[in-house]
């Protein structure tokens, strides 16, 4: 892993002028969303008060501004990026709205991500699917959210995936 620096762009807190080149190709994590490809950053936000976060999960905006872990419930667009901080009740900043990292993916960056629900085939490549209900994976068996585009196929229970934000807005949907 190597972290370069980029030139500052706007009003962004000097903690997200990062650019992260991550080859995963080599290192993958089973349990959770993982870069594969492309180009991401880190940024950080205030997370929501007196919530539990698990690291590598889909953050989402809460719809006040505060970051809180995505499921598969409906109306979890648009997803922010991917924590990359555990966040417990014993953690002594639960009950505060402090600020935490997550990978913020451009449009070309393809994940590593776990099928959670269902079976994955090679016939799904190029079509939506789901969040899983803990937000760490995929479920193929729903697309109800269409949050996520499949893009390559590694075995059963591996997809490389693409973050759609904006898929409410998709063509047809």
């Amino acid at each position: 892993m190597s972290v370069t620096a980029r030139k500052a762009v706007g009003s962004l807190p000097k903690e997200s002028l990062l650019t992260l080149k991550i080859n995963n190709h080599k290192t993958r994590f089973m349990n959770s969303f993982t870069i594969w490809s492309g180009d991401t950053y880190v940024d950080w936000a205030p997370k929501l008060v007196s919530t539990a976060l698990t690291a590598n999960a889909m953050l989402r905006w809460n719809g006040s501004g505060y970051l809180t872990q995505a499921t598969d419930a409906a109306g979890q667009n648009p997803f922010a990026g991917i924590g990359l901080r555990t966040v417990a009740s014993t953690d002594s900043d639960y009950a505060s709205a402090t600020k935490i990292p997550f990978v913020v993916p451009a449009s070309d960056t393809i994940f590593l991500a776990p099928v959670v629900t269902g079976t994955l085939t090679a016939a799904m490549v190029g079509t939506y699917c789901d969040l899983a209900s803990t937000g760490v994976g995929i479920k193929v068996t729903t697309t109800a959210q269409v949050g996520i585009l499949i893009v390559g196929f590694i075995s059963a229970t591996q997809a490389l995936v693409k973050i759609n934000s904006a898929a409410q807005w998709k063509p047809g949907a």
